[in-house]
């Protein structure tokens, strides 16, 4: 992937509502472990006013991370769109990945996303 030298990086927003936290916790853990690090802004996870408070573990399990890992929690249920809205808004990087809470990433999954974006930089890259 071609990414230019001031490139701050991709932010990878997550929004979870009563997510399982394992799959949770699994989503992080792929998106973190597969993710070559000079891509890799941060992770911004919002909460959008989850019934299940899984706040500790996030926050325990970013100490050890070598990415930050932002967590936001929604002070009442804002619904999908406007929290993706609220994490791109809160992202530091230049190309946002927005992902779902409950899924895992492939290795090199970023890279042909890059690849589309540095060649149109408007583009809206999507995986097959």
């Amino acid at each position: 992937a071609v990414v230019s030298t001031q490139s701050t990086g991709v932010s990878v927003v997550i929004v979870f509502y009563n997510e399982v936290p394992t799959l949770l916790m699994r989503t992080l853990t792929t998106v973190v472990q597969r993710t070559l690090p000079r891509y890799l802004a941060e992770v911004v996870v919002i909460d959008d006013d989850s019934e299940i408070d899984i706040s500790e573990e996030i926050l325990e399990y970013s100490k050890s991370q070598r990415v930050p890992i932002k967590w936001l929690k929604n002070e009442y249920n804002m619904g999908i769109a406007r929290s993706r809205k609220r994490g791109i808004s809160e992202a530091s990087g230049d190309t946002i990945a927005i992902l779902e809470s409950h899924m895992e990433v492939a290795d090199l999954w970023l890279e042909p996303l890059l690849d589309i974006i540095s060649s149109k930089p408007n583009a809206i890259a999507v995986p097959n």
